[in-house]
Parts: structure tokens; C-alpha cells; sequence
């Protein structure tokens, strides 16, 4: 009884076991279809439904570990259950590989899969046999678009931004997004460490190298070298070889290229300045307008593209000098070789005579050179070559004058403004000292002094009138520093002036008339050869032409 009762045990318990074995086989299997998880895909929680049977104790041995099954893998807990909780580390002799089983209990085989892992977003390429692709870079494709992934050593994806990968031999650069796909065909700025580095990644995903781009930024675009580690060039100057020609461009701190306006640039130490065009790259070859707020100035920009610096240039017949900051001289003093010249609004050298600027009278010769610390028609030239005396002398004249007037006409209107004003008399007696000295600057010291103070001597007003009279007519006057008889000494010294009007010279002395009482037939246009015997005696003149 106790035999045939154990055999009937035993018949039970493997009838259980061929049974148990049926259900296993008829388990139905889902491979579902898949999408790449966007960056901002959330999925829900994987579903957990573990298929369980209960065997005797004599069964646990038949099912355990990884089983190969109908072309399926299966993973058998050590109570031989099938493991359908998703992601399983499997170590079979000392290797270790990665699994996720699926509800039915089969090992996900179709690719890319993303779940959630302790908590975290993680994601994996499982192949064929099941197993977690663990080689490092991979690319892929999912309903016809490509994906580019680096999964690491425990097969997860990497999802931690930049990624310097060897591929055949080749360093390449990658940045991969919080979803693990790697980023493509755009710009990006990348943190590495703690410095902000910019890269362009093209449409597979690697960093362009040795590349200028043009990049799409909103409604403008920006110009990017990108050097042999992919990093955007960020230190200024550049030069860049195309064909047979050089492009000249200067990057910024952002990597891209200063566009649309002049640069002043440090090259070796060296300043040098750039026109940047709206490409980036420096105009070259020519003459060129550029603007600074209301105001505009030309350069030259030679072939190198750097502007051409204390040096004359002659663009379309024109002689330009372009200064040491590149500006072509225009309305400004510019010293050549020790020598001053001037440059009118036409960017061509004043020659030839006198001119004015600002509140100066300069001299410039044929050559445009300007006359300077020298005496040029009475007045006196400065080391800039400038006289504020002449300034000042004109001003009165065409104040008092109209073209319209003939010469008598303006010198007996200047006469009468000097003989009328508020000028006073103002005794000195430098000029009667016997260590006094004859200089040509005389007269414009005369003259200013009389300006300056309103009032003078004979020697100022004569030196005054004189310069109003030759500025206003253009004739032919010389001051005189000479005599005149005195009230108490038979001569004292006096100054006078002499007009010579169509061949003759006529005296003129307004300050006798002014200030001595003496009539205007003996003071006003009196033919020099007869008074020159009793009312003015010769003495040093100065010709004010």
C-alpha cells in the first residue's frame, strides 16, 4: 500500500511538471513597435505582471536562469518563476549582461528602449540576442529618421552633454541631450567644466571641424570658424586660407565674427585698423566711407585688408594722405616729414597763399607746405603756422567794408571807424629806448596790442590801420617807424602808414587827427613826397605785402 501510494506521488508530481511545462509554451509572446523618447516624452511606469506557478520541489531544477526558448529568451527566478519585472543584470561565467523582460517574459529585442530605472529616466539599445548594446557609439534608425546614441559600459545611455568618441581612428565630438540623442544639425553652446565653449553639430551628430559656418541666429546671421576640436575660434584676429586668396576676420568672445563695421585690432602688438563687412570677412583693395555717428572718414584697406597708415594713396586721380589712424586727412593739420600741411574738405593739400581755419590765418606755399615761426605781410606765423592777429584784423575789416565799395571808398570807411571809435591813447616808450632792436614782428605786436587793449600809440594805431587797409583792399601798405617834429623836441619818434594808390603813395596818420589835434587835410591821403619834409620823416618801414 505505502509502495503503490508513493508511486502515485510521484506520477502526480511529474504529470504537474509536463503540465506546468505546457502553460509555459502557450505564454503569449509582445514585441511591441517603438518610438526615440522626445526629450520631453514622460512614460508611464512599467506595469508589472509576473506569471507564477507553483511546482514541487523535485520541478525547481528543470527551469533556472537565462533559458533560450522558441527563439525567445526567457530569464527563470531560482523559485522557477519567469521574471517579467523589466531591466535584469545577468551574470553567466564572470559576464555580466543587461535585459529587460517583458510581461510575457520574453527579453526585449528590438532596439531602443527607454524605462525608468531607481527612480531616473534611462535609456538602452537591446539587440537581437537580448542583450544591452554596450559598445559606445551607435546610430540607428526609427521610421526613417537617424539617431545617435553612446551607450556605456553598463549599457545606459549617455545623456551628460559633451562627448569626445573615437570613431575608426578619428576623434569626434558629440553632445548628447538629457533623452541620450545626440544632438544635430545646429549650434550649441556646451559648458566643459566651468568655460562656455560653441560648437556647431551637423546632421550626424558629429561637432564640425575646421569649418566656417554660417548660422542662422533669428533674423540675422552669424559667422563661426570651428577649429580641429570642433570649439568655435574665439580670440579676435584671423586669418583664413580660401583657394588661393586669404579671408581676413576677427571672432569674439562668442565665436562669431564681427560683422558690418570698422575694427581697430592688435596684431603681435602691433594696432591696426579693419572694415568688416556683412559676411565677416575684411574689405580689402580699396577706398572706403566709413560712419562713426554723424560723421563718416575714408580708408584705404589694402590687399591684407589692414588700413594704410602714414602714407599717401591716389585713388581715381585724387592724392589722399592717410593719417596714422588710417582716416584720410580732410579739414585737418597734418605733419609730413617735419613739415605741416593742410587738407581741405576735398581731402586735397591747401597750396598757394592764405587761408583760414577755425580762428587762424595760415601760409602755405605751392607745395602746401605751411610756413611757420616766421613773419609773412607784417603778421607773425607760430610753429603751427598760425596767426590769430590776421584772424582778428579781418574780422574788423569786413565789418567796416563791402565788397561793393571801391579801395578809396573802404579805406576812408576804416579810416573814419578808427578816428571815431572809443579808442584811446595810451603813451608807452619801448620804442625810444636805445637798446631797442627793429624786428619784422613789430607791426603784429602794434596791432594786437591795440586790439587787446582798445587803444595805443601812434605805432599801434598806425600798425592797426595799416593791416585793416591792406586786408580790405589788397593794396600795397607799409608801416613806418619813423619821426615826426615835436611840441617840446625838435623830432620825436612817430609812426604813420603809406597806401601806395596807382603808383603813388599816400600818407595816412590817424592818430595825429585823433588824438594831436592836427587837421584831416594833413592826416588824410596826403601825397608822401610833399610831406614827407615836415610832418613825416623817413625811418624803418615795413611793407605789408
Amino acid at each position: 500500500m505505502s509502495r503503490t501510494r508513493t508511486s502515485i506521488l510521484r506520477y502526480l508530481a511529474i504529470t504537474a511538471i509536463i503540465l506546468m511545462f505546457f502553460v509555459l509554451a502557450a505564454a503569449v509572446t509582445t514585441n511591441t513597435a517603438f518610438a526615440v523618447e522626445s526629450e520631453e516624452t514622460v512614460e508611464t511606469e512599467f506595469v508589472e505582471n509576473a506569471v507564477t506557478a507553483t511546482v514541487e520541489a523535485e520541478a525547481l531544477s528543470v527551469r533556472q536562469g537565462l533559458v533560450a526558448e522558441n527563439g525567445e529568451v526567457y530569464y527563470y527566478n531560482e523559485d522557477g518563476t519567469l521574471f517579467t519585472d523589466g531591466y535584469k543584470e545577468v551574470t553567466v561565467n564572470g559576464v555580466t549582461n543587461y535585459y529587460f523582460f517583458q510581461e510575457d517574459g520574453t527579453a526585449f529585442t528590438d532596439g531602443y528602449k527607454p524605462f525608468s530605472k531607481n527612480g531616473t529616466r534611462v535609456y538602452y539599445y537591446f539587440q537581437e540576442d537580448g542583450t544591452a548594446y554596450t559598445g559606445g557609439y551607435l546610430s540607428f534608425v526609427v521610421d526613417g529618421k537617424t539617431y545617435y546614441f553612446y551607450f556605456q559600459e553598463d549599457g545606459s545611455a549617455f545623456t551628460g552633454g559633451y562627448k569626445e568618441i573615437t570613431i575608426n581612428g578619428k576623434l569626434c565630438y558629440f553632445y548628447f541631450l538629457a533623452n541620450g540623442q545626440g544632438f544635430n544639425t545646429g549650434y550649441k553652446t556646451v559648458m566643459i567644466g566651468d568655460k562656455k565653449y560653441y560648437f556647431y553639430f551637423g546632421s550626424d551628430g558629429r561637432a564640425v571641424t575646421n569649418e566656417m559656418e554660417a548660422i542662422s541666429l533669428g533674423d540675422r546671421t552669424a559667422y563661426m570658424l570651428f577649429q580641429n576640436d570642433g570649439k568655435a575660434y574665439t580670440s579676435g584676429y584671423k586669418e583664413i586660407a580660401n583657394g588661393s586668396s586669404t579671408d581676413y576676420y576677427y571672432f569674439l568672445s562668442n565665436g562669431q565674427a564681427f560683422t558690418t563695421g570698422y575694427k581697430t585690432v592688435k596684431i603681435s602688438g602691433v594696432t591696426y585698423y579693419f572694415y568688416f563687412e556683412q559676411n565677416g570677412k575684411a574689405f580689402t583693395n580699396g577706398l572706403k566711407e566709413v560712419p562713426f555717428g554723424n560723421l563718416s572718414y575714408y580708408y584705404f584697406f589694402r590687399e591684407n585688408g589692414r588700413a594704410q597708415t602714414s602714407d599717401w594713396e591716389t585713388v581715381n586721380g585724387v592724392d589722399y594722405y592717410f593719417q596714422s589712424n588710417g582716416r584720410a586727412a580732410k579739414n585737418t593739420f597734418v605733419t609730413i616729414d617735419g613739415s605741416i600741411y593742410y587738407f581741405g574738405d576735398s581731402f586735397t593739400v591747401t597750396t598757394g597763399g592764405w587761408f583760414c581755419v577755425g580762428d587762424g590765418y595760415y601760409f602755405a606755399d605751392d607745395d602746401g607746405v605751411l610756413s611757420t615761426n616766421t613773419v609773412i605781410e607784417g603778421y607773425k606765423l607760430d610753429s603751427n603756422g598760425k596767426s590769430t592777429t590776421k584772424y582778428r584784423i579781418v574780422q574788423y575789416a569786413n565789418a567796416h567794408t563791402d565788397p561793393s565799395m571801391t579801395d578809396q571808398e573802404k579805406i576812408e570807411a576804416l579810416y573814419n571807424w578808427v578816428l571815431r571809435n572809443s579808442m584811446v591813447y595810451i603813451r608807452t616808450y619801448e620804442h625810444t629806448r636805445a637798446d631797442w632792436v627793429w624786428k619784422d614782428s613789430w607791426v603784429d605786436d602794434m596791432a594786437a596790442s591795440q586790439m587787446d587793449n582798445w587803444g595805443g600809440n601812434c605805432f599801434r594805431y598806425a600798425a592797426f590801420l595799416g593791416m585793416l587797409i591792406h586786408e580790405a583792399t589788397g593794396l600795397e601798405v607799409t608801416v613806418y617807424h619813423g619821426s615826426t617834429p615835436g611840441a617840446y623836441v625838435p623830432l620825436t619818434p612817430h609812426g604813420w602808414i603809406t597806401v601806395n594808390q596807382n603808383g603813388t603813395l599816400y600818407a595816412y596818420d590817424v592818430e595825429l587827427q585823433k588824438h594831436s589835434g592836427y587837421s584831416r587835410s594833413r592826416c588824410y591821403k596826403v601825397e608822401y613826397s610833399k610831406s614827407s619834409q615836415s610832418l613825416h620823416i623817413d625811418g624803418i618801414g615795413t611793407n605789408l605785402y
